[in-house]
């Protein structure tokens, strides 16, 4: 078959990708540039540490489109609790920002997959305005307001699941996360930080959504 030259190009916009940005030029970032934090280690017993609020271990590495909260100069996707005003409550913590889809980390391994995620000691480009592509999530049995979370409506709010994850529910709602822990037991998390992004589109769990602070 005879080569032949490109007769159309493509003028619009790639696909949305979560942590991509829909507004180009448009956004506000973090002060400070962080570095991703490496796990936690336990020093008695050499294995990863777990949270003393969640029972979970520290992610590894940073997910694009994905909220992070700055521990000790650096940013992790695990949620940040506070002790609340009564014994054994606690609140939540709102995060730093979003992770930008900035994928500029040497990857040396080639037969490697693509991937998402800025690996421990990279910098994070961490969005604290803007108009950016999310993934719903739907982590495990999270509720608002003791009812299941499903897809998002215009307007709903944003709230942060234990892994940085976009979670869609009303405004002012009781959302909460029945989880497993790194350890094998059972919890319930305390209330999610509910931020001030809203969504812009209706999705299904699980899809694309564009979500904002700039406008409600």
């Amino acid at each position: 078959m005879a080569d032949k030259f490109y007769n159309q190009i493509g003028l619009s916009a790639a696909l949305a990708v979560p942590g991509q940005a829909a507004t180009p030029n448009q956004s506000i970032y973090t002060a400070l540039t962080y570095l991703v934090a490496e796990q936690r280690v336990n020093p008695e017993n050499g294995k990863l540490a777990l949270d003393a609020v969640t029972h979970l271990v520290d992610p590894d590495g940073a997910k694009a489109g994905n909220f992070v909260w700055v521990v000790d100069g650096q940013v992790t996707n695990r949620a940040q609790f506070v002790e609340g005003e009564t014994e054994s409550t606690y609140d939540p913590v709102l995060p730093a920002g979003l992770v930008e889809r900035v994928m500029d980390v040497a990857n040396y391994y080639t037969l490697s997959e693509a991937s998402d995620e800025v690996p421990p000691l990279n910098a994070a480009t961490v969005a604290v305005k803007g108009d950016y592509y999310v993934r719903l999530s739907n982590p495990t049995s999270t509720t608002a307001d003791g009812v299941a979370v499903a897809g998002a409506k215009v307007g709903d709010a944003v709230y942060v699941g234990l892994n940085g994850e976009v979670i869609a529910a009303a405004p002012g709602a009781e959302v909460v996360q029945a989880y497993v822990g790194d350890n094998g037991s059972s919890y319930t998390s305390p209330r999610l930080a509910e931020t001030s992004w809203r969504f812009q589109t209706d999705t299904e769990l699980g899809g694309i959504a564009l979500i904002s602070n700039w406008r409600d």
